[in-house]
């Protein structure tokens, strides 16, 4: 069933322009697709008609809207500065298409469960997944106020902080390391003309451009791994032994690694790739992710800024390593080398990354156009920390939790596992063959069990 804009409660909200920042535009060609499901527990098939109601999902989320405004404004380029900006009409809001249908279907280890999915997608332009908990936070303290007369707690109904002078004023009289490049990755790469060409065009004409080429590339498929804490455990302490002393390595770390040797192993032979014919064999695997801001700058971390906080790294680990075949003693390095990265993300760095995009009007979309490809790099994001499994609607905590795969090859999400099974989820995307490579060579070995 589709609803109207005009379908829930009326919302009163103020006109307003809201300026984009510069880590926003990384993100700007990207959405944020997360499926929440809810396992039905009803002993009564009466009861089924009374758990998480459209209706009442519906309203809820309207009003919970009403304190995230920046999301109910179009995105658009300003007149007067050329940059990315979202403007807020109050007579004319940009409400969010809800839709409910039936469907039936598996949603990885609830097999045999009946219940409700919640599926939502969000621009990454206009948050991360901080601002996506914030939404979620107000949207299902709303919902158990509609369904069961809760009180929402008086900070959820607060406006969001989406203000973007928040990144620059924490930084204020932090020096700039130099080079927004020096930790490798998207923001080492050079200008050039056509990465000059591409950031002038509009965010709609940027998203086209990688939705198609998205399309022309072998078409991703997706995948899931389960890796139980206490495997996890077990090889950190044989990990270590190979590491000098004194050095540690975190779960992300190695579940970083692990990943990238079984994406860079199951595409070394992947068909269709472009990177051998615009661009030439790159000399190491690349691993890009993202660092969070708000814990290493103090003045931001009890800002609750909800923008996009996060600043993109790569890490380029040699073919001999990240080709060899997993184990304690061949993860060790490409552990280290993760570690070594992300430390390396300073107050002073974050500033000159912040400088850069503010004059460099390009530096975003350089790795669209010039960055290494799959199967020669990996795109890794990792909510491991987020608390998806306290979600409650009204009626308990979601039983399974992913984000979609399928945007495109060479993609990598790590996320907790239900909290009864003491762990994490790795899901790739990636072409059909490069999946069944992983399974057919066992690249996981016995760390990882397949879920799906």
């Amino acid at each position: 069933m589709d609803t109207s804009p005009a379908s829930g409660p009326v919302l009163a909200v103020e006109s307003k322009t809201y300026p984009l920042g510069g880590l926003d535009k990384w993100f700007s060609s990207f959405s944020i697709p997360l499926l929440l499901f809810f396992e039905n527990n009803a002993a009564a098939a009466a009861d089924c008609n009374e758990f998480m109601p459209f209706e009442v999902l519906r309203d809820a989320l309207h009003t919970a809207l009403q304190s995230v405004p920046i999301l109910l404004g179009r995105m658009r380029r300003s007149r007067d500065t050329g940059f990315l900006e979202v403007a807020v009409d109050g007579d004319d809001l940009n409400m969010p298409v809800v839709r409910e249908f039936a469907c039936d279907a598996t949603f990885g280890d609830a097999r045999a469960a009946r219940g409700a999915a919640v599926v939502l997608k969000l621009p990454h332009a206009l948050v991360d997944v901080a601002g996506y908990i914030s939404l979620l936070d107000r949207w299902t303290a709303e919902c158990r106020r509609l369904a069961h007369g809760k009180p929402v707690p008086p900070e959820l109904r607060q406006e969001a902080n989406h203000d973007r002078g928040c990144l620059g004023s924490s930084l204020a009289g932090v020096g700039s390391d130099g080079s927004p490049g020096a930790l490798g990755g998207p923001a080492a790469l050079k200008s050039g003309a056509l990465s000059r060409w591409f950031a002038r065009r509009s965010p709609w004409a940027q998203g086209f451009a990688w939705r198609v080429a998205s399309a022309v590339a072998p078409k991703p498929h997706g995948a899931c791994y389960f890796v139980a804490r206490s495997k996890l455990d077990e090889l950190r302490l044989q990990i270590q032994e190979h590491l000098p002393r004194g050095h540690r390595v975190s779960d992300n770390d190695i579940l970083i690694a692990f990943a990238g040797m079984v994406m860079a192993q199951s595409g070394s032979k992947a068909p269709g790739s472009l990177s051998g014919l615009l661009r030439p064999r790159p000399r190491a695997f690349v691993i890009t992710t993202v660092a969070d801001v708000r814990v290493r700058v103090s003045a931001l971390s009890g800002a609750g800024y909800c923008g996009n906080g996060i600043v993109p790294l790569g890490i380029p680990i040699p073919p001999s390593q990240i080709y060899a075949r997993a184990a304690p003693d061949t993860l060790a390095p490409v552990c280290a080398a993760i570690r070594r990265t992300v430390g390396a993300i300073t107050p002073e760095h974050i500033a000159s990354v912040l400088g850069a995009l503010g004059t460099e009007r390009d530096l975003h979309v350089r790795g669209m156009a010039y960055g290494t490809r799959y199967p020669h790099s990996m795109l890794l994001t990792s909510h491991t920390h987020v608390k998806y499994y306290q979600l409650d609607f009204g009626w308990g905590a979601p039983t399974y939790v992913s984000l979609i795969e399928g945007q495109m090859s060479g993609l990598v999400y790590l996320l907790p596992a239900h909290p009864s099974l003491d762990g994490y989820h790795v899901n790739f995307s990636a072409p059909r063959p490069a999946l069944q490579r992983i399974r057919a060579a066992n690249l996981w070995g016995d760390f990882a069990s397949r879920v799906y």
